[in-house]
């Protein structure tokens, strides 16, 4: 799944000049208020400030709506939080790229809408958002901004083990290797299983006992 980068550089004379003030002055009151909001309210006022202030308040914005929609699945199903989570994940992508909250906000955001996908039976658009944030893990590592080459892709490689696509999966888990700096055993017992259910047991074995 391919998404444009949105630069998210806007400035407020940026953004369309019809937004009610009176709106954004209400979203910063509720804001700045001495009560502690709600997490409806909360995603209320950064829905408002978002579009006037995209840098400052989208990764708020994007938070909350995690937050609120886990919540909403909570009492009513993922059924109800899948909007939710659309919503965070279209937000996620409109964050700069160069902003240094995107690639953490883009990784919960996907995260959360993949798992209500799949628990609502939506295989293959769960997998689509898995690619997405493999393909944006993976991005990252190049910009240098996280550490590990496999950043975000667990969730795919999962996917893949579940559709019986183990040798994908297993090469998948294998971008990883050799980049740890204290090899989890975890990982490495995910590596092995993936490569032995693939048939390449030579391999499988090699994760333990080195080349």
């Amino acid at each position: 799944m391919n998404h444009s980068e949105n630069t998210g550089r806007n400035s407020d004379q940026d953004i369309d000049q019809n937004i009610d003030q009176d709106t954004v002055l209400r979203a910063r009151t509720m804001l700045l208020g001495s009560g502690r909001l709600g997490l409806p309210q909360e995603v209320e006022a950064y829905r408002v400030l978002a579009k006037v202030s995209p840098a400052a308040y989208l990764p708020k914005l994007v938070r909350a709506l995690v937050s609120y929609g886990y919540e909403v699945g909570h009492r009513r199903g993922p059924e109800r939080r899948l909007p939710l989570h659309a919503e965070a994940a279209d937000a996620a992508r409109r964050i700069g790229a160069g902003h240094p909250r995107r690639t953490g906000a883009l990784r919960d955001a996907l995260e959360a809408y993949e798992h209500a996908l799949f628990e609502l039976g939506r295989r293959a658009e769960g997998r689509a958002v898995c690619e997405e944030l493999a393909e944006a893990g993976r991005a990252a590592f190049e910009r240098g901004e996280v550490a590990h080459p496999a950043y975000g892709s667990g969730r795919l490689a999962v996917a893949l083990a579940e559709e019986g696509r183990h040798g994908e999966a297993a090469d998948l888990r294998m971008r990883g290797a050799g980049a740890e700096t204290g090899v989890s055993f975890w990982s490495a017992v995910e590596r092995a299983a993936e490569l032995e259910a693939a048939g390449r047991h030579e391999e499988a074995v090699a994760v333990f006992t080195g080349p």
